[in-house]
């Protein structure tokens, strides 16, 4: 993972009022003792470092985190709509991460305002609703109200499930 990613998801975890040396003591326990921005660090220490924040704080605590992934992660240049940086969450992935099978995001529009959301990455369906809480708070359409709906019935990580799906309408 890109060290500016994770040290942008520790400051949306402070700025939710959570200690933020709670979370850099969790990835030094699972071996990142420094984080520098342009370094690349092992996905799986921040994994652990999620699980535990979630049992310690609960799903808002991670929720909050993933606020902060588009303004702190690499994302492609010139987006300018919300079907863009919909569109746009695979690439944005890929560059924040290297290496191994680290899953993916997949977008099929279902109309000229909607469209379905597969993530099938290993961070659960309570950071992807933060990731899109932000996406549709930073582009959202004047006069719409942009709903992301997590499908019941689907695959779902939470449940075990390789991937989750979302309905997003703007």
């Amino acid at each position: 993972m890109w060290g500016a990613s994770i040290l942008g998801c520790i400051t949306g975890l402070a700025k939710a009022g959570l200690p933020r040396e709670e979370a850099l003591r969790l990835l030094a326990e699972g071996g990142v003792p420094e984080i520098l921005p342009e370094g690349w660090y092992p996905q799986q220490p921040y994994l652990d470092m999620f699980k535990a924040l979630e049992v310690r704080h609960g799903q808002d605590a991670l929720r909050a985190m993933a606020r902060q992934v588009p303004d702190t992660s690499k994302f492609p240049p010139g987006i300018k709509t919300l079907e863009q940086a919909l569109q746009s969450l695979d690439i944005a992935y890929q560059l924040n991460h290297r290496g191994g099978r680290i899953g993916h995001y997949a977008c099929v529009p279902l109309g000229p305002q909607a469209l379905e959301l597969v993530c099938e990455t290993p961070y659960g369906c309570t950071f992807d609703l933060g990731i899109l809480d932000a996406l549709i708070l930073g582009f959202r359409p004047p006069g719409s109200t942009p709903v992301a709906i997590h499908e019941v019935g689907t695959s779902c990580r939470r449940r075990g499930g390789q991937s989750c799906t979302y309905q997003i309408t703007w």
